[in-house]
């Protein structure tokens, strides 16, 4: 919720009571830039009593956590995407080489498929860390 939102929803300015029916019985605000803080509590018209100072705090580590469960799962399908492009790959110059298109030695082909798959098992094992929990991103 951001700081206009704040001032709709309770219609303080300058320590007055709101005036949809309820009383404000403690405002504190201080405004730095994007940040807004409040000791803000309303008593509604039906006796109960809203503490905004809370509901702002749910609604930050909501949307911090909604970012880093966005960024783990941006980052789990590139990694993933990184994996099937390199397993395309290889077995795009294997079916190349067993037809004849690619004519290079022996040797460096079983190199070239070697490294690929080993950096595709790297990529997956780092993912299959991550997920169990044994290495942070």
């Amino acid at each position: 919720m951001n700081i206009e939102a704040f001032r709709e929803k309770a219609k303080v300015s300058d320590g007055t009571a709101p005036s949809s029916g309820s009383t404000t019985e403690e405002v504190k605000s201080v405004s730095d830039g994007n940040t807004f803080q409040s000791n803000a509590k309303s008593t509604t018209k039906d006796g109960g009593s809203v503490d905004y100072d809370a509901v702002i705090h749910k609604q930050d580590k909501i949307e911090e956590r909604r970012k880093i469960v966005v960024l783990v799962d941006s980052f789990v399908t590139y990694q993933r995407n990184v994996g099937i492009f390199v397993n395309l790959t290889t077995n795009l110059i294997f079916r190349l080489y067993k037809e004849g298109v690619i004519r290079i030695n022996e040797t460096i082909f079983y190199r070239m498929i070697f490294l690929l798959q080993k950096n595709q098992l790297i990529g997956f094992q780092d993912l299959i860390e991550i997920m169990s929990n044994k290495k942070p991103i």
